[in-house]
């Protein structure tokens, strides 16, 4: 629950590597980037490596020990900044005693093992400016991680390895817009977190479309993943064991999340500190649903599987509000669902199981008005009116709460669907993600008092057809 630093890495020292990996590329990468033979023909892969050139393809670099001095060097030779370059790491270990630059349109991959590792904690990669369409691929990163303190805009980090790291692993200052955090693993980062992203305290309109999806975390000193500020926010399919305070925090500012599908055990954790699985702190229209929370009940400290509340952190003046804990699994927690200073509340079908108290509701601390605890099954379930693929469907539901959509046989051009919702006087507001797809980019895009209407979009914004049998989660509010 603790607010992230702004900057959590150390001051930086010059620009200097010593590289540790032979030359490795596959059959039919070409060599030289920007120094191909007379006539524009592609060396072969063999040609090149009798002509000691750098592996090179359509924008595509193999780091050579040979040719450059530094991984530094060769991220600014495969990529300027203007145009897509990638400089791809074969198997070895590359230390570091400096940050790497990355300029935007800038991709860096390599297999699992292919390690960078920075001899001090500054950040092994950093931005100097904001930063567009940055990935991150494959490869391994120890003691140091990833800082963006300028912040960016279409950034992907998937599949990566980050162990040990001395602060946070992945660190996202907004402005941040269309962030993917997946398939990755991060273990034992020594202060703060593994995930984190923005800064602001409230809202941020530069903040948002933020996926973090089917991540593996263990050990966090403290938040697993923190998120600040944004809105249109995807948090799905991790799973964490063990972390230092709260592990996964919808944390100030946020609007429009999803927190499903997540398995969070905390049971091996400290029992000298209050510790919390799933939380919402000062955000609205945040669902959270499907999700599975198991603690220890002889922590002397108290561990919460659920908490919702508002904090009093400069600048925190967002009330927690509009949020849904619906279908949730929670055991051995001495608190199951704990909210204090949070209004309008939608709960009902959590498993609490081994709770000395399985629901606090806090009035002490103002707040804590209108709350509904949806009869189970729910009444009023939401249907299929228009759109969508042949034989759409609604698989499962607890009223317009929480439900799933099933688009159906789509043939590869539906790209929208209306979905009828009983009548709310003003209509509603629906936060909406992909669960089989969870980097797709899905908005509610129309209403009415008694509909929505569902669009996908690709990361351009063009609209974009789903896959056959795609399934949704949708969370709607009556809107007040």
């Amino acid at each position: 629950m603790r607010r992230m630093p702004r900057f959590a890495i150390l001051p930086v020292f010059g620009w200097e590597l010593v590289a540790a990996a032979w030359l490795l590329f596959a059959p039919g990468v070409a060599q030289a980037h920007g120094a191909h033979a007379a006539g524009g023909a592609r060396n072969t892969a063999a040609r090149a490596g009798q002509n000691n050139r750098t592996p090179v393809v359509d924008g595509v670099i193999v780091f050579d020990r040979q040719k450059y001095s530094s991984l530094a060097t060769a991220v600014a030779a495969a990529c300027n900044g203007s145009t897509p370059g990638t400089l791809r790491l074969p198997p070895g270990t590359y230390p570091l005693t400096s940050p790497v630059a990355i300029p935007s349109n800038c991709t860096i991959a390599g297999p699992r093992n292919a390690i960078v590792a920075p001899q001090l904690n500054f950040g092994a990669f950093k931005n100097v400016n904001p930063v567009s369409h940055v990935t991150f691929e494959g490869f391994t990163l120890t003691t140091s991680g990833i800082s963006l303190p300028h912040g960016g805009d279409h950034i992907t980090i998937r599949n990566m390895k980050f162990t040990a790291t001395a602060s946070t692993a992945v660190n996202i200052v907004d402005p941040a817009s269309n962030i993917l955090i997946e398939g990755n693993v991060c273990e034992n980062p020594a202060t703060y977190f593994c995930f984190a992203i923005g800064a602001a305290s409230g809202p941020d309109p530069g903040d948002h479309d933020w996926n973090i999806s089917n991540n593996h975390m263990a050990h966090c000193a403290g938040n697993c993943i923190l998120v600040q500020g944004g809105s249109g926010i995807t948090i799905q399919g991790n799973t964490i064991s063990g972390c230092g305070d709260t592990c996964i925090e919808v944390g100030m500012g946020t609007s429009l999340t999803s927190v499903t599908g997540n398995s969070v055990d905390i049971s091996d954790s400290s029992l000298d500190l209050t510790l919390v699985g799933i939380s919402t702190r000062s955000s609205r229209y945040a669902v959270v649903s499907g999700n599975k929370v198991v603690g220890n009940s002889s922590n002397r400290k108290g561990e919460i599987c659920y908490l919702g509340w508002h904090g009093s952190a400069s600048g925190e003046t967002q009330l927690n509000e509009y949020v849904t804990y619906v279908g949730n699994e929670c055991a051995d927690c001495p608190k199951g669902l704990k909210f204090f200073q949070t209004n309008h509340v939608i709960t009902g079908d959590n498993q609490l199981r081994n709770n000395a108290a399985p629901v606090t509701i806090d009035r002490a601390r103002g707040g804590a008005k209108d709350w509904t605890q949806l009869d189970i099954p729910a009444a009023s379930a939401p249907t299929i009116s228009s759109g969508f693929g042949s034989g759409a469907s609604i698989p499962s539901n607890y009223g317009p709460a929480v439900f799933t959509v099933n688009v159906g046989h789509t043939g590869g051009t539906v790209t929208s669907g209306e979905i009828g919702l009983p009548e709310a006087r003003d209509g509603w507001l629906c936060v909406v993600s992909d669960q089989t797809t969870p980097a797709a980019h899905l908005r509610q895009t129309a209403g009415t008092a008694n509909s929505i209407t569902l669009t996908n979009y690709d990361s351009t914004g063009k609209p974009a057809a789903w896959a056959d049998m795609e399934i949704l989660i949708v969370g709607c509010f009556a809107k007040r």
